[in-house]
């Protein structure tokens, strides 16, 4: 009976085949290139055509600034808040080992030369 060599699968036949996530890259990747084409012709504009809203301190507009400020205050929010839940176990871990286990003595029997 004679046995049928295959070639390794690295020099084998390969199939072509595109599938759905090489075609959301794809998708991707045209959505990027048409995002700078359009930023880029806006940006080719004189900046004597722009138009620009003049900075107001009137109350009225005052809530329309409010909403980066929230940000920043949640912002600072959420990195102390992990400061309690975290340091109130580690302490109460570091305070209820007994003595024995804090400190314990090396084995010296084990040592290389």
């Amino acid at each position: 009976m004679m046995q049928r060599i295959l070639p390794p699968l690295s020099i084998g036949r390969r199939r072509l085949a595109v599938g759905r996530w090489d075609f959301l890259a794809g998708l991707l990747v045209l959505a990027l290139l048409v995002f700078f084409v359009v930023t880029g012709s806006k940006l080719s504009q004189p900046l004597t055509d722009m138009q620009s809203a003049p900075l107001s301190l009137d109350p009225w507009h005052l809530p329309a600034y409010a909403a980066p400020l929230r940000m920043l205050v949640a912002l600072g929010l959420s990195l102390l808040s992990p400061l309690p839940t975290t340091t109130k176990p580690a302490l109460l871990a570091s305070t209820t080992q007994p003595e024995a286990e804090k400190q314990k003595p090396r084995d010296r029997s084990r040592v290389c030369a």
